[in-house]
């Protein structure tokens, strides 16, 4: 123990003495730390300082001294030489086979996410719930979002949820990062002239694809200038739905259902989504026609 703090002291008053007492190079044996470093991860540990020329076992003692939080993305934090020593002060064996340098300079870096990635992300949902119904995407068909900044090669992009406004014929898509956890989900919208055929608003999930199919049409091109309702699903198909007669109205959402009285304000036909007012709240909401006075909106 005694050796431990004559060793701790020695650094320590090498530090107080200025730069001199650190030779220039590394000392014989002793691994030095980088005065440059850029990380990816939330949280910074001391391996991410060594050379990837350090010894194995160095490193998996290295990995075992937390250097607190890494920087935001596009930011940078210094160490100076004594906040490690102070970090090390537990461990003067590990201290003894490193060179520090005066500072350390970490940086975390960041990317822009893409067009073609958020571009990407929405052909495969579309492809994934049979939605693209033929039509060739570009950028130029969304707005996209402004500069969204990732850490990881791969962001896990997704589009977790499709909502379509039959008012604006336009389509919303909420993309997700999986693997960008302290991003929020963020939203891309559609141009004119782009929108769903009888499409109601819904999750975009992969494992139910088959409960989101039957209620949706394919995806289509209109002019900027057309402003006709969507094609419905089956031409010809009786009204079962009339505006102003009440209906079942069923409220579903992830862990509750509730059946309330709704006034529709369109006629509907089976599998068709129409405007209805919730006659409880007085709200509108785009429901689907499921039978004669029976629709069910999802929230």
């Amino acid at each position: 123990m005694r050796r431990h703090h004559i060793a701790i002291a020695v650094l320590l008053g090498a530090i107080g003495s200025g730069a001199a007492a650190w030779p220039a190079g590394s000392p014989s044996g002793r691994t030095p730390l980088r005065e440059a470093v850029e990380v990816h991860s939330v949280t910074l540990h001391l391996s991410d300082l060594l050379p990837e020329t350090a010894p194995l076992d160095l490193r998996a003692l290295a990995a075992g001294i937390s250097l607190g939080h890494a920087p935001q993305a596009g930011t940078r934090r210094s160490f100076e030489r004594a906040e490690l020593v102070g970090s090390l002060r537990d461990t003067p064996e590990l201290l003894e086979r490193l060179d520090l340098p005066v500072r350390v300079s970490v940086g975390r870096s960041h990317r822009l996410l893409s067009t073609e990635e958020v571009l990407r992300a929405i052909r495969d949902s579309l492809e994934r719930n049979h939605l693209a119904g033929g039509v060739a995407l570009s950028a130029a068909d969304f707005e996209m979002p402004a500069s969204v900044r990732v850490l990881q090669d791969d962001p896990g992009l997704r589009v977790t949820r499709i909502e379509y406004d039959p008012l604006l014929h336009r389509t919303k898509f909420r993309l997700w990062l999986a693997a960008e956890r302290n991003i929020l989900p963020f939203y891309v919208l559609s141009r004119t002239g782009l929108v769903f055929r009888d499409a109601a608003d819904r999750d975009a999930v992969p494992e139910k694809t088959a409960a989101i199919v039957p209620q949706t049409r394919p995806l289509e091109r209109r002019g900027l200038n057309d402003t006709t309702p969507p094609r419905e699903a089956e031409v010809g198909a009786p009204v079962v739905v009339h505006p102003g007669k009440p209906v079942t109205l069923v409220l579903a959402g992830a862990r509750v259902r509730i059946v309330t009285a709704g006034i529709p304000l369109q006629p509907g036909r089976l599998g068709e989504t129409i405007r209805v007012r919730d006659a409880s709240t007085k709200n509108v909401v785009l429901a689907v026609v499921l039978g004669p006075d029976s629709l069910r909106a999802d929230f």
